[in-house]
């Protein structure tokens, strides 16, 4: 009886499915778009409008944009040229150190070396810390530029490309072994796209133009 149960209900799914497709053959319909499917060009089904759709990569326009391409090379430059510094500042707390290691606690010159590499300590701590400061002032004032860039950028590609919809998908360097990485990605606003609705580059080819 109960395997007979099981059947009737599946029978009953099974024949609905049917039907349903049989007036979809009959009613001159197809079955709903896939996720990956490229939607046609804008036009009216029984007085309605059919989006066109475009999905702009947030993130790789941002790191193609003539912006973010000069803070990264201006960025390692100074990185550079801050350890070169780093390194003969602490060369030179290296071998005070030293020097005072050899040297009576008590003694007059070990008292005043002491001073000198607390000094030179506090000195590097504060140093960094305005590093950070400073480099956390350009990356916050470079995200709210390119925001503004890109939203320009994707109203222009709309416009030539004649779209009603942009998505945005947000792929970043995710990393599968981190457990955060992965539950971010879950969470992005656009999972599976086909590439015909990635309109990514044209975005990047007007955020680098002289004039946007």
């Amino acid at each position: 009886m109960a395997g007979n149960s099981a059947f009737s209900r599946y029978g009953w799914a099974l024949t609905l499915l049917a039907i349903f497709a049989l007036w979809l053959r009959v009613e001159g319909m197809q079955w709903p778009a896939t996720a990956n499917a490229a939607p046609e060009a804008s036009k009216t089904n029984g007085g309605a409008a059919v989006a066109t759709v475009g999905v702009v990569d947030v993130w790789q326009a941002f790191e193609g944009h003539k912006k973010y391409i000069d803070y990264e090379v201006a960025g390692r430059k100074r990185a550079e040229e801050f350890a070169r510094n780093r390194e003969g500042i602490f060369a030179e707390y290296e071998r005070l150190h030293r020097s005072y290691k050899e040297l009576s606690e008590d003694s007059d010159e070990a008292v005043r070396l002491k001073r000198q590499l607390e000094r030179m300590y506090v000195d590097m701590t504060d140093s960094d810390e305005k590093l950070k400061r400073e480099e956390s002032r350009n990356w916050n004032r470079l995200k709210a530029d390119c925001y503004e860039d890109l939203l320009r950028a994707v109203d222009l590609v709309k416009k030539e490309k004649q779209l009603t919809l942009v998505l945005s998908a947000f792929e970043y360097n995710f990393d599968p072994n981190k457990s955060s990485d992965v539950f971010y990605r879950q969470y992005r606003a656009v999972v599976r796209y086909d590439e015909s609705l990635d309109i990514t580059k044209d975005v990047i080819a007007y955020l680098n133009k002289e004039t946007l």
